[in-house]
């Protein structure tokens, strides 16, 4: 039988499961992913393997980053979809960017 815990320690992966499943645009080799539920939204911010970032100087660092793989734009981010694409133009290393979209 599995323990609980052991259930409420997967929901952030079974998250970013089902986040990258919805690419909404691929630039140098990264994909964009769109993050639209609000569970999703709670537990990717849980993944440890998950960097939130919310201005451009974090979000150049982490893209330049060979330790980030999975990055976070929530969106009061002050970050728009066009830098992102920029700065994945500028950078050869390939990331998985979960865009947080706004609830509607």
């Amino acid at each position: 039988m599995i323990q609980q815990q052991q259930i409420k320690d997967n929901i952030p992966q079974l998250a970013l499961q089902h986040a990258l499943q919805n690419q909404i645009d691929e630039v140098s080799g990264s994909g964009i992913y769109s993050v639209n539920e609000a569970w999703q939204k709670t537990e990717l911010q849980k993944h440890p393997k998950v960097t939130i970032v919310t201005d451009t100087k974090a979000l150049e660092q982490a893209v330049a980053s060979s330790e980030f793989e999975i990055i976070y734009i929530p969106a009061n981010a002050q970050i728009t979809q066009a830098i992102t694409r920029s700065i994945l133009q500028r950078n050869p290393l390939n990331k998985r960017i979960l865009w947080e979209a706004y609830d509607e």
